[in-house]
């Protein structure tokens, strides 16, 4: 058995576990594993661990640890994502006899070029160290069994095979072309890229081997999507030398939401994955994903008489979105109405040069943000003066509140370029930290109401601030009354 561990580790692992250890069931947990260009696909900074057990042989079986960090780049006061950067660590070994070992360490950079609003073109460049080792110290062999005497590891193993060491630097370089949806979410995407570009020398057996280039291909296309359900069938083909693999598949996602802020789960999605590839397995995954973290789970089985038994793999990513947009400046108190006779007398005076930019005026991006055409007006905002009141730990809107906000969305459908920021507030009874739950709960009831009227989501911020901005002191009933409210920012958003 031993010796068959020793051959697997010497003669296979240095060819099959290049192309086929990294390959991954849940590709988007190990960018830098495929494409560079990733690293610069969305506005969050981005920890993720990857880890997967390969069995290859019945007595043989490969684990892989990845982990990965990201971080967008993002141009201050517009909140325009203009590249990204990222790192990589991967080791792995046979779980049983860890004789042979590899380790990666990469580096990346991306550049996003806006093509439309909502439509890009990353590319992206990495370099790394490698470097495979193999060490027969763990290795037995039936030369150690000594007639009579029994097994002695001290004895000469039978084999002339030392320490060997083989490292390399890695160039690789790639693009992603990819469209988005309004929740940010990708819908298409299309990316090429080539790994070990500079064939570099590889002395693990022999001193004239230059290892081949990895090229990878990765393409997929939502075909179904109805507010809750969308399907995204895919696909992945990867080349090293005269090896291929090819992997077909879909990902099912189901979106689901919840409105109140104070309960753990929050709205987010489940996906569900199911793949084929060429080298006759099938893999199944579940995905589970929340606005600050996801997880995930699959598992691979080989057909009988495959190389590849089975596989499983487990995913954490934690998450933060970067936001550069600076808070608007708030010009002075505003009513509805005022705002309303504000963009109509700008309407009116505009109205004879509307098609004609002044000449002093560089044209807009309308594509800067990754959600909405951008207004060409100078930047605003207007601070009401209506706030809103609730009971003690109540979350729920007034009739009176319902007439109000029916108005305001008239505004909203008026100039789609206006942006709402709900603010909500408690008075001083109860601890902190359920308070800021309760306050943002009564933004985000603004939020929901406004939405069901038909405002998009993506016009909408919320947030909640306890009672650290009280109206007036909490020393008296009536003042806690006029601290438990919230209050809205009317504002366009920064000219690009």
């Amino acid at each position: 058995m031993y010796k068959s561990i020793l051959c697997f580790c010497l003669f296979c692992l240095p060819h099959i576990t290049s192309a086929q250890d990294s390959y991954f069931t849940q590709p988007s947990s190990v960018p830098l594993q495929l494409n560079p260009a990733q690293v610069a696909i969305d506005n969050h900074a981005t920890l993720m661990l990857d880890y997967r057990r390969q069995q290859f042989l019945e007595d043989v079986a490969v684990q892989s640890t990845v982990f990965t960090g990201k971080y967008p780049l993002i141009k201050n006061g517009t909140n325009k994502r203009w590249g990204g950067v990222g790192i990589s660590l991967l080791a792995d070994h046979p779980a049983e006899h860890p004789s042979f070992q590899r380790t990666q360490l990469d580096v990346a950079f991306a550049y996003n070029f806006t093509l439309a609003p909502r439509t890009y073109l990353s590319w992206g460049t990495q370099g790394g160290y490698h470097q495979q080792r193999f060490s027969s110290d763990k290795v037995t062999t039936g030369s150690q069994y000594v007639p009579q005497l029994g097994f002695d590891p001290g004895a000469d193993p039978g084999e002339s095979i030392d320490n060997l060491q083989s490292s390399y630097w890695n160039v690789g370089s790639g693009l992603c072309f990819y469209r988005t949806d309004p929740r940010r979410e990708t819908m298409t995407y299309l990316g090429v890229a080539v790994q070990r570009l500079q064939r570099p020398p590889e002395f693990f057996l022999t001193d004239n081997y230059r290892l081949s280039r990895r090229l990878v291909v990765q393409g997929g296309q939502r075909v179904f999507d109805d507010g809750s359900w969308t399907i995204t069938p895919n696909v992945l083909w990867m080349r090293e030398g005269p090896q291929n693999l090819l992997r077909v598949g879909a990902a099912y996602r189901y979106h689901f939401k919840n409105a109140n802020p104070l309960d753990l789960l929050q709205s987010g999605s489940v996906e569900f994955g199911t793949y084929y590839t060429d080298a006759k397995a099938v893999a199944l995954s579940l995905g589970f994903n929340q606005p600050h973290f996801s997880a995930g789970f699959s598992y691979d089985f080989g057909t009988a008489g495959q190389t590849m038994q089975s596989a499983t793999e487990l995913t954490l990513a934690i998450r933060k979105s970067i936001n550069r947009r600076p808070p608007p400046r708030v010009v002075r108190d505003y009513s509805v109405g005022d705002i309303r006779k504000f963009y109509k007398d700008k309407a009116v005076k505009r109205a004879p040069s509307a098609t004609k930019l002044p000449p002093s005026e560089p044209p807009v991006d309308a594509s800067a943000n990754d959600q909405a055409d951008v207004s060409t007006d100078p930047p605003v905002a207007f601070h009401l003066k209506r706030t809103l009141e609730f009971a003690f730990n109540d979350v729920t809107l007034t009739p009176e509140a319902q007439a109000y906000f029916d108005d305001f969305v008239g505004l909203m459908r008026m100039n789609p370029a206006l942006q709402l920021r709900v603010v909500g507030h408690t008075d001083n009874v109860g601890r902190e930290r359920t308070n800021r739950r309760v306050s943002l709960a009564r933004a985000q009831a603004v939020k929901d109401y406004l939405m069901g009227q038909g405002v998009a989501s993506d016009r909408i911020e919320v947030d909640g601030m306890g009672s650290a901005e009280p109206l007036v002191p909490n020393d008296s009933e009536a003042n806690r009354a006029k601290n438990r409210r919230v209050e809205l920012t009317v504002s366009q958003p920064t000219k690009q």
